[in-house]
């Protein structure tokens, strides 16, 4: 049976994705890099819906919901989901 890996390895995991695709443009590349207006400052909440469409095709999907749900985000759109004060809002 696979170890359970802490909340620190989940976030450190996704850290590390991060670093190798700053330095090398062949790693697989977050899609908010730079688009902090679509998933930090937006004006309105997104819905549910909105967060995961913009997320889904990012190739670190899985990592940044996990490195989240570890992290537990202040605000904004993480790995599909939209944060509110720390906590995931509710999915309608």
């Amino acid at each position: 049976m696979p170890s359970r890996r802490s909340r620190k390895q989940e976030i450190q995991e996704f850290s590390d994705a991060l670093v190798r695709a700053a330095r090398d443009p062949e790693e697989p590349q977050p899609l908010c890099e730079g688009h902090s207006d679509r998933y930090v400052d937006y004006a309105e909440l997104p819905s549910a819906e909105q967060a995961q469409s913009l997320c889904a095709p990012c190739p670190l999907i899985k990592t940044c919901h996990i490195a989240a749900r570890a992290e537990r985000p202040v605000w904004g759109i993480r790995g599909g989901r939209v944060w509110i004060d720390r906590r995931q809002a509710p999915r309608k």
